[in-house]
C-alpha cells in the first residue's frame, strides 16, 4: 500500500486530482496482485483435492479384497482342539474278584504317577485282572504278554506287561512335544502328557536342588519331555498302548500296535 500511496502523492502533487492515467495504473497494479493471489488459492485447492482422492483410493483398496494393499486387521489366534476322557478315574478303585479274575502281583513302576500306582508291594494289595466280559475302551489298563520283539531286545523284560489303551481302531495317534494327539485333537487327560512321577518338566525344574536327587535341567531331560512320535493309524483289530510312566515300561512306541487277541485281561483295580 505504501507504494501505491507514494505513486498517488507524486501524481497528485500540490493540487488534488485523480486523472484517468492514475486510475489505469492503480487498476493495473491491483489486478496483477489479485491474479497471483488467486493462482496460489487455486493451487492449494488442487493439492487438497488430490490428497482427498488418494486417501479415498487407499481406503477403498483396504476394504476391497481384490485390492493390492494388505488388510491391517490383526491375525486371529489359532486354538487347538481338545478331547477328554471323563470316564477314566485317576484313582485306582478297590474291586471284589470274580471267578474269572486273576490276582496279580506287580512291582514295576511303569504306571507310576507319583503314588507308586499299581505297585502292589507299596499298597499291600494285589491287582484284580478280569479275563472275561471286559470292554476295551480308551483309558482302560490292560494286561498282556510281552511281545517277542521286546524279549529279543531285553530278555529281562519279564513275561507280561501292563499299559493303558490310548488309541482305538481307526484313530490316528501322534505325540507332539510330549503331548498325545488323537486325530489332531489333543488328549487332555491325566495320561495324555509326558510326566515324571506325575509332575511336568516345569514343576520338576522348580524343585530346590537339595530336595531333588535328579538334575532335570540337563539336555537329556529336555529331550525326554519334548518327545515326538510320528502319526500312527490304528488297525481295525488293534490297539495303541502307552505306559503311564513313559520310559519306564514297554508300550506301542516300542513294539507297535497290539492285536485284540493279545490282551490277557483288563486291570480293574486293587483287590478289596
Amino acid at each position: 500500500m505504501s507504494e501505491y500511496k507514494r505513486e498517488i502523492d507524486k501524481m497528485i502533487g500540490d493540487e488534488p486530482r485523480f486523472t484517468e492515467e492514475l486510475a489505469d495504473r492503480v487498476i493495473s497494479r491491483s489486478g496483477r496482485r489479485t491474479t497471483r493471489h488467486t493462482r496460489r488459492i487455486r493451487m492449494g485447492l488442487a493439492a487438497a483435492i488430490l490428497l482427498i482422492g488418494v486417501s479415498g483410493i487407499t481406503i477403498a483398496m483396504l476394504s476391497d479384497p481384490a485390492g493390492e494393499l494388505t488388510q491391517t486387521d490383526p491375525p486371529s489366534i489359532q486354538t487347538e482342539e481338545m478331547m477328554t476322557d471323563p470316564d477314566t478315574p485317576e484313582d485306582i478303585p478297590l474291586i471284589e474278584p470274580t471267578e474269572t479274575s486273576l490276582l496279580l502281583e506287580w512291582g514295576l513302576d511303569s504306571m507310576d504317577r507319583g503314588d507308586h500306582h499299581y505297585m502292589t508291594s507299596f499298597h499291600n494289595r494285589l491287582l484284580v485282572v478280569e479275563t472275561n466280559g471286559y470292554h476295551l475302551t480308551r483309558g482302560t489298563v490292560v494286561y498282556f504278554e510281552t511281545p517277542a520283539s521286546i524279549l529279543v531286545q531285553n530278555d529281562l523284560a519279564g513275561p507280561d506287561q501292563i499299559a493303558r489303551i490310548v488309541g482305538l481302531p481307526g484313530e490316528t495317534v501322534e505325540i507332539r512335544d510330549g503331548k498325545v494327539y488323537i486325530d489332531d485333537k489333543r488328549l487332555d487327560t491325566f495320561y495324555g502328557e509326558v510326566h515324571r512321577t506325575g509332575m511336568t518338566h516345569e514343576e520338576l525344574l522348580a524343585i530346590d536342588r537339595e530336595d531333588n536327587s535328579n538334575d532335570y535341567s540337563t539336555e537329556d531331560w529336555y529331550e525326554f519331555f519334548s518327545t515326538d512320535m510320528p502319526p500312527v493309524t490304528v488297525d481295525d483289530d488293534s490297539l495303541f498302548l502307552l505306559a503311564d510312566n513313559w520310559g519306564r515300561g514297554y508300550d506301542s512306541r516300542d513294539f507297535g500296535l497290539l492285536k485284540h487277541g493279545g490282551v490277557t485281561g483288563v486291570v480293574m483295580g486293587y483287590e478289596e
